[in-house]
């Protein structure tokens, strides 16, 4: 997957929740929420059809990646950007001059039981 722009994933935040949802619809709602043109939502829209992000099947638009897919690419792609692929050091970095919380920590060791096969 080609990884989605800060206004493609505004565009298909939309998308998830109405969908399935006529493009006409999804281009005035995205006038009313954000001010874009209608061009401006149609050339997003097309861009996430090239990426095969999303589709646009008789004017009904639906996503093809779910929002879990694509938050989990962009956080991959955080983590190997800046911390040279190592969840530790990013937790680390997110954790420095904070204090985890209880249930924070406790979801922490579920994860990482569940990651191990436990």
């Amino acid at each position: 997957m080609q990884k989605l722009s800060e206004a493609e994933y505004e565009l298909a935040t939309i998308i998830w929740q109405k969908q399935p949802i006529e493009s006409g619809e999804l281009a005035q709602i995205c006038e009313k929420q954000m001010g874009w043109k209608r061009s401006t939502t149609y050339t997003l829209l097309k861009r996430m059809i090239e990426k095969e992000a999303a589709e646009n099947t008789n004017t009904m638009v639906t996503m093809k990646l779910s929002k879990e897919e694509v938050d989990r690419e962009n956080a991959e792609d955080l983590i190997q950007k800046s911390y040279q692929g190592s969840l530790p050091m990013f937790i680390a970095a997110y954790t420095k001059g904070r204090k985890l919380s209880e249930e924070e920590a406790a979801e922490l060791k579920i994860l990482i039981r569940r990651s191990e096969g436990r």
